[in-house]
C-alpha cells in the first residue's frame, strides 16, 4: 500500500520552485534547497543548481556557499569557487576552509603556497574540534 510521504512532496515542490524560478510558497529550509541543488547538480542542470544553492545562501546557509563553490569548481569557474570558499571560511565553515587549503596546495586560482595550505588545514582541524 502506498504511504504518502510529505517530505518527498516538499522536495518535488522545491524542485519545481527552483526549476521555474518561482516564489517559494511553502517555506523551504536552506537544507532543503541544498538537497534540491544537489539533485540538479547530479543531473547536469547547473544553472538550476546555482539558483537552488543561492536560495539557501539567501537563507543564511554557509554550507550552501561551500556547495556552490564546489559546483563552480566543477564548471572551472575558479575565481567564483575561491570567493565562495573564502566567504564561507570567514564564518568558520569547515568544508570551505578545507577546500581553500586545497586551492593553495594545488595552486588553483591562487599561487601555490604549501605553508598557507597547512595553516588552513590546521585551522580546519581546530574548527572541527570546537564544533564536535
Amino acid at each position: 500500500m502506498f504511504k504518502f510521504d510529505p517530505q518527498h512532496r516538499r522536495h518535488v515542490e522545491g524542485w519545481n520552485i527552483v526549476y521555474y524560478d518561482a516564489e517559494d510558497g511553502i517555506g523551504l529550509t536552506a537544507d532543503e534547497y541544498i538537497e534540491v541543488g544537489f539533485d540538479f547538480q547530479i543531473n547536469d542542470m547547473y544553472e538550476q543548481a546555482i539558483r537552488a544553492y543561492q536560495r539557501a545562501i539567501d537563507l543564511g546557509s554557509k554550507k550552501a556557499m561551500t556547495s556552490l563553490g564546489l559546483l563552480y569548481e566543477i564548471l572551472e569557474r575558479y575565481e567564483e569557487a575561491y570567493r565562495c570558499f573564502l566567504e564561507a571560511a570567514l564564518y568558520d565553515e569547515y568544508g570551505a576552509v578545507r577546500h581553500l587549503a586545497r586551492f593553495y596546495k594545488d595552486g588553483i586560482y591562487v599561487d601555490e603556497n604549501e605553508k598557507k595550505s597547512q595553516q588552513l588545514k590546521d585551522y580546519a582541524k581546530d574548527i572541527r574540534t570546537i564544533n564536535h
